[in-house]
């Protein structure tokens, strides 16, 4: 049975301009959706479509057909939209950037609109959706709607005005939402409703209104509503649920109060029918290159290959780089990433002709193409890198080229980026913040009124990194609150918030350059401090096929660029420091007595800890040392080994005599392991 449910914000965020409005995410409503015999739901989120990338990949796995659309709250209002095709949900992502961009989503929470500004918005959102009907299905009536409250006042012109400028403008594809939760009022509501529907001549369509997946996800609901509302949970509050009925039900628990005669039912059954349709797409859509007159992505990417391959191969190495390049370009070919690859050599071109540093870093380093365009500094063949760990025939999503610019320049960048891709096909990609058990911590104490003073007292004695639970701290917990029973109710209300999305905030840098404006992917917002910010995250980007291109501000190579200047001010010396050697003993002299402050990746105090102890010589010394300075090393004891190993202390072992030409550089260890 196909019932679509009106999920308001599942993704459980507040987002840079809507309220967190949800209790359970998309994954938990899809497997909710599929054990209860479900086969179509919606995902509604207000004034956005935040959620609808990591939705539609949870419904694909549990099998359950996935409609997307959103909840515009604008003036007063609400209307619900679902998008029928691909192209309905390029319109819905327009209409939602248009309203952002125009500031009325944030006008509408805080402080509330004036009369003359209502009455702008609900014109706008007029012309936007008359603008973009196409291949949209339009709901409306739902609680708190205009229509809504002209019906319980006796309105009914009022309400029969609101339906007539909807339907001019949906005509076939409007209908009337009937929704109950046994809320006292709901059945005169529910009769009204359909009174106004056989007298306004409108089709009816039955929804769930869900807020959470499951009825135990109430007290999340709840919570997180009151945490947004900076209320306690001891406060009564308007807008707080009534009950625990907001749950995605199975149909069968639905008929009594919806009464099925009026056939909105069927008529659900055939929205989901009709809003059936793919968003996540089976290749990567690069941006679009520069090409010369006449020549196609492929040969404009082998010619600057060759032309690189003069330029930065010495000609005892040529042999093996030829190979190499053809075996590289050949997997390129085959991923159809060519024009990703010429796109960030315009980048890297463009930061050099301003005289901006740069430097490819990351798995990009172990490329030869990435190489020989100048995007990474480092011969792989050289250092005996492997191409695939960037990219191989077999790889699953997009690859990820980051590059550090001078930090006080990179914004030069970035503008040059919207410039020449322009401003409708660029936008920085959006970051998930979950909660962590810190904040999670501090947002519930607020919400269960203890005072910031003990909030921050008890937060101070929670390790900032460890990702332990709550049930961990329990001895802290009563200390500073007491043996109160509130205490088991707060730790479980925290451990329920930890990992829940918390709000949208900005990617540190990826970027995404489109083929098409983004509107045909993503909405697009504006952040507080004016930065467009697409509504997903860099894994739902790479879901839908796009490639995000990590544009990196780093201070270090902002000191050199200084250096530079200083030194050609005061002696006269132009210095280039991409020939300055690698073996100078007098750096490594330095480096070695751990006074490495300011020296990017080893200067932490546990890389200059770590430098006493392994003394590097040379610059495959540092190499080693930033490899031993990771997660998997340290968690997995293997510095004191190599530094004993490397002074001659401990015998070098390997655990098959095959592995000593891969593992004789560590002695005979595996300092880290990547997914290839």
């Amino acid at each position: 049975h196909c019932v679509p449910a009106a999920l308001r914000a599942s993704l459980s965020a507040r987002s840079l301009c809507s309220f967190r409005r949800g209790g359970s995410s998309p994954g938990a409503l899809a497997a909710t959706a599929a054990a209860g015999g479900i086969g179509a739901v919606a995902l509604t989120d207000v004034n956005g479509l935040y959620g609808t990338v990591r939705f539609r990949k949870a419904c694909r796995e549990h099998g359950v057909a996935a409609i997307v659309g959103t909840e515009l709250q604008v003036a007063g209002d609400r209307l619900l939209l679902l998008a029928r095709s691909r192209d309905g949900y390029g319109r819905l992502c327009r209409i939602v950037t248009e309203l952002a961009q125009r500031g009325v989503f944030r006008r509408t929470i805080d402080p509330p609109m004036e009369a003359e500004e209502r009455r702008e918005a609900a014109a706008l959102l007029r012309d936007l959706l008359e603008e973009h009907r196409t291949d949209v299905v339009a709901i409306c009536g739902s609680r708190g709607s205009r229509i809504d409250r002209a019906l319980a006042t006796g309105d009914r012109r009022r309400a029969e005005i609101e339906v007539g400028i909807l339907r001019d403008i949906f005509a076939d594809h409007l209908y009337l939402e009937l929704s109950h939760q046994a809320i006292e009022g709901d059945n005169r509501r529910l009769a009204r409703a359909l009174r106004f529907a056989s007298l306004a001549a409108i089709p009816t369509v039955a929804t769930n209104d869900v807020r959470y997946a499951v009825a135990e996800d109430y007290r999340r609901y709840d919570l997180l509503g009151c945490i947004d509302r900076l209320s306690s949970i001891f406060e009564p509050h308007a807008m707080r649920p009534r009950n625990a009925e907001a749950w995605l039900k199975p149909r069968e628990l639905l008929y009594p109060a919806l009464i099925p005669r009026e056939g909105a039912f069927e008529r659900a059954d055939e929205i989901a029918q009709d809003c059936r349709w793919d968003l996540l797409p089976d290749r990567v859509i690069p941006p679009k290159a520069r090409l010369p007159e006449g020549i196609n992505p492929r040969r404009r990417l082998a010619e600057l290959c060759r032309e690189g391959l003069e330029q930065r191969v010495v000609p005892k190495g040529r042999d093996r780089a030829l190979a190499q390049l053809e075996k590289e370009l050949g997997i390129i070919g085959h991923l159809d990433l060519e024009e990703y690859f010429l796109v960030v050599h315009e980048v890297v071109e463009e930061s050099r002709r301003r005289d901006i540093r740069c430097a490819g870093r990351g798995s990009a380093a172990n490329s030869l193409v990435a190489y020989l365009l100048g995007i990474t500094h480092v011969d792989p063949i050289e250092q005996g890198l492997l191409f695939e760990r960037l990219l191989h025939t077999g790889r699953k999503g997009t690859p990820d080229i980051d590059v550090d610019f001078d930090s006080e320049r990179r914004g030069e960048i970035i503008e040059w980026v919207e410039e020449r891709f322009g401003i409708e096909q660029t936008a920085m990609t959006a970051a998930v913040i979950t909660y962590g058990l810190r904040s999670a911590v501090r947002d519930v104490g607020k919400a269960y009124g203890w005072d910031l003073e003990t909030i921050n007292e008890m937060i101070k004695e929670l390790s900032p990194r460890s990702p332990r639970l709550i049930a961990d701290y329990e001895g802290v917990i009563r200390r500073h609150l007491g043996e109160t029973p509130l205490v088991d109710s707060f730790m479980a209300s925290v451990a329920s918030l930890q990992d829940c999305p918390r709000h949208l905030g900005l990617h540190s840098g990826g970027m995404l350059f489109t083929r098409e404006p983004l509107w045909h992917y993503t909405p697009v917002q504006v952040s507080a401090n004016g930065v467009r910010v697409a509504q997903f995250d860099k894994d739902d980007v790479e879901a839908l096929g796009l490639i995000k291109f990590d544009i990196l501000g780093l201070r270090m190579l902002a000191t050199i660029s200084e250096a530079r200047e200083i030194i050609a001010l005061q002696k006269g010396e132009k210095i280039d420091f991409d020939r300055l050697p690698l073996d100078d003993a007098g750096v490594f002299e330095l480096i070695r007595s751990g006074r490495t402050l300011g020296l990017f990746q080893i200067e932490s105090q546990g890389q200059m800890h770590l430098l006493a102890q392994t003394q590097p010589e040379d610059f495959f010394d540092l190499i080693v040392q930033v490899a031993l300075f990771r997660p998997g090393p340290l968690q997995g004891d293997m510095v004191h080994p190599y530094t004993r190993r490397r002074r001659g202390r401990e015998e070098v072992t390997y655990m098959h005599p095959d592995l000593a030409l891969i593992l004789k550089d560590t002695f005979g260890l595996i300092l880290f392991q990547e997914q290839i």
